[in-house]
């Protein structure tokens, strides 16, 4: 059976400014390539997070909880993709990860990310 690896989307804005949510073109093969299936974890607020600021983020519902830990458990490993600021959704997700003893991988923010953890 192939390993499940989740990847947190990232954000951005596409030309005309509209949010978007990405994983990168890369992370995705070389994850295929090496026999692993990617299960993309997406935020589970609707927060358009580049324009809002860090600290006017919303804190994260006992339910909004609950879904990150769903994706986490469904997971074999989870990689920390780089990106542009993270947010308390990836604060949790990381100790989400932790808790649940699943191996982890973080590449530039999401090294960043780990190191603050």
């Amino acid at each position: 059976m192939r390993p499940v690896i989740g990847v947190p989307l990232r954000y951005t804005h596409m030309n005309d400014e509209r949010p978007i949510l990405y994983i990168g073109e890369k992370v995705r093969r070389t994850f295929q390539k090496a026999g692993g299936f990617v299960f993309s974890i997406t935020p589970v607020q609707d927060v358009d997070y580049i324009n809002v600021k860090g600290n006017e983020l919303p804190e994260l519902t006992e339910e909004e909880k609950e879904l990150v830990r769903m994706s986490v458990r469904a997971c074999d490993g989870v990689l920390f993709p780089g990106g542009i600021k993270f947010t308390e959704y990836d604060r949790f997700l990381l100790k989400t990860v932790i808790e649940e003893k699943v191996p982890v991988l973080g590449i530039c923010l999401g090294m960043q990310l780990m190191s603050c953890h």
